[in-house]
């Protein structure tokens, strides 16, 4: 038993110590000293910390701290994707969407972006919508896509509120209904989206406007 408790505690000030790098590496940064930011995050993700590795992806991919390398970019992105960190899935996939660092693969992207979504990235919610709506890197599917765009549109994502706006007022997979489409819009428009408030201003409504079809 006392092997055990010493073993967690052991643990548990790994962990700690772990945390307390990181946000050196956080202050450092923020306070615009990449290279020290660049060293804590390197010393957090050899020791497999999964937010470290994504951060010291970045560092590699923008030249931060360091000399500018995709190759290791890549790496460190792939370990912390592989540890299902969800903002590293997003990024890993819309590389391979893209093909920068990565032949391009639509497959390879619609899988990394479900995986992020699976794990709650709001933005992966939105690709997955869009492969689906597509056809992209997987077979068409408008239930799914309108159910991921659903998710991420209840959860405030103006991109998700934008598409339903311009789903319902074309009856894509959906009943047309001109007032969803509007409230949607609306919606989308709250959130900063600049094709929404386009769209609003053209209509001369705002989005402090009563829903209904004038």
């Amino acid at each position: 038993m006392k092997l055990i408790v010493s073993t967690i505690t052991l643990f548990l000030f790994m962990l700690s110590s772990a945390f307390a790098d990181l946000e050196k590496g956080y202050a450092a940064a923020q306070a615009g000293d990449f290279e020290t930011a660049f060293n804590e995050y390197k010393q957090d993700a050899e020791a497999g910390n999964p937010e470290a590795q994504f951060l010291l992806s970045n560092m590699y991919f923008d030249g931060l701290g360091t000399t500018f390398n995709s190759d290791e970019g890549m790496r460190w992105l792939r370990a912390a994707a592989n540890q299902d960190h969800h903002d590293a899935q997003f990024s890993l996939g819309m590389l391979y969407a893209n093909g920068r660092y990565v032949e391009k693969n639509d497959v390879e992207a619609f899988n990394w972006c479900l995986k992020a979504a699976e794990n709650g990235n709001l933005l992966g919610y939105f690709s997955v919508a869009t492969f689906y709506m597509q056809g992209k890197g997987t077979e068409v599917n408008q239930a799914l896509g309108l159910e991921w765009h659903m998710k991420a549109a209840e959860q405030g994502l103006s991109e998700s509120q934008n598409a339903l706006s311009i789903v319902y007022k074309n009856g894509i997979g959906v009943e047309k209904d001109l007032n969803k489409s509007l409230e949607y819009l609306k919606a989308a428009a709250a959130g900063g989206h600049p094709a929404a408030v386009e769209k609003l201003n053209l209509l001369g409504l705002s989005i402090n406007l009563d829903t209904s079809i004038p």
